[in-house]
């Protein structure tokens, strides 16, 4: 996971999420709330395809695998944030979970821009800890501008 402070599929504000093997690792929003959003009911989880483009072209939040089981191996899951080059390193965008809000930051403090002028944060973490965290069911990762729209969005599913 990054560091504390940055964009994050486990630390929630003020939790460190320790070391990172990711490329990105600035001072920024994290993904996530403090508390453990309680798990929605679920009938047979069902994957959700990744990329979800965003209401925003260029867009998206990957993770991948996009589900996995709690009772099988760990696995490494990658959570890609891609934000369209049309949106400026000082925007603020506020990181969401299951529509709670994460902390805001501004763009090029989380994101490394891309060659194509597009902006990217990616991460890596173990199953076991998002299963702890988030528990069985579908959740939802986001991304809301300044204005609280709606710009990248991208789901996993945990399995029991």
């Amino acid at each position: 996971m990054l560091a504390q402070g940055s964009f994050t599929l486990v630390a929630g504000p003020g939790q460190s999420a320790g070391p990172s093997s990711a490329k990105t690792a600035k001072a920024s929003p994290t993904w996530g709330p403090t508390a453990k959003p309680t798990p929605k009911p679920s009938s047979t989880p069902k994957p959700t395809p990744s990329p979800t483009p965003g209401p925003l072209t260029g867009s998206s939040v990957t993770i991948e695998p996009a589900s996995f089981s709690c009772s099988g191996p760990d696995v490494d899951v990658t959570l890609t944030v891609v934000l369209s080059a049309s949106i400026p390193g000082s925007a603020i965008i506020t990181p969401t979970i299951d529509g709670t809000q994460g902390t805001s930051g501004s763009v090029e403090s989380a994101f490394e821009q891309q060659p194509d002028g597009s902006w990217m944060e990616s991460e890596t973490g173990a199953s076991s800890d998002l299963c702890t965290r988030y528990g069985v069911g579908q959740h939802t990762i986001g991304a809301l501008d300044s204005d609280g729209h709606l710009i990248a969005e991208g789901s996993f599913t945990v399995m029991p």
